[in-house]
């Protein structure tokens, strides 16, 4: 993760394409986080 944010400071031209990533990466996040939560409500049924 410190790498990515040194390669953000050193080339800001790429910071559009980073906050691109950023937000996949979040999205990603969210959805895995929901599929646990779905299995975990099926499991205790």
């Amino acid at each position: 993760m410190i790498y990515f944010f040194l390669l953000f400071a050193l080339s800001f031209n790429s910071a559009f394409y980073l906050r691109k990533i950023y937000r996949a990466y979040l999205d990603y996040l969210c959805n895995f986080m929901f599929k646990i939560a779905k299995i975990e409500r099926l499991s205790r049924n």
